[in-house]
């Protein structure tokens, strides 16, 4: 079902992104969401990143109503498939990565090159922590929203399996 809401984005890293998914699938359907806080049962990785499409989808569509956000859905939706990528090596095979070098190295020479904004947005999707700055503005707008995002599924819909609304 992610590979549903992979191929409508218009995005021209879609085939490498979808290539990526094909050849992660195994991981991605046995992983986690989490270790306790969230998603936290075999396959629940695949459910938060499913809510997490599902979100995006409408709370892009309902913003986008109301004013222009300064980033895409499907910038929005590459975030959040990958925002967590580390769990379904962690969970599935034991093994811990270094989230940036996986995005800036490992992603990269598979040609899935992030632009400046979705750095930032992988970067801060869980907050701003101790670069937070009441000086500048750390956190952009699509890490704002990714981040708006996630914590809507892990925090209120954390115990519950993905449903499709279609």
């Amino acid at each position: 079902m992610i590979i549903d809401y992979l191929v409508n984005i218009k995005d021209p890293r879609k085939d490498k992104i979808i290539k990526y998914h094909n050849k992660h699938i195994h991981l991605i359907e046995k992983a986690k969401g989490s270790s306790h806080n969230h998603q936290a049962w075999e396959g629940g990785y695949k459910d938060h990143i499913l809510q997490c499409f599902e979100l995006v989808e409408k709370l892009y569509l309902m913003l986008n109503e109301t004013c222009v956000l300064p980033f895409t859905k499907d910038s929005a939706m590459i975030v959040m498939y990958f925002h967590d990528i580390e769990k379904i090596f962690k969970y599935v095979l034991g093994q811990d990565i270094n989230k940036a070098t996986y995005y800036n190295n490992i992603l990269a020479e598979e040609g899935i090159i992030f632009s400046d904004q979705e750095i930032n947005a992988l970067k801060y999707i869980h907050g701003e922590g101790e670069d937070y700055s009441s000086k500048k503005r750390t956190m952009n707008e699509l890490a704002a929203f990714c981040h708006a995002v996630d914590t809507i599924s892990a925090r209120i819909l954390y115990d519950q399996t993905f449903v499709p609304s279609i």
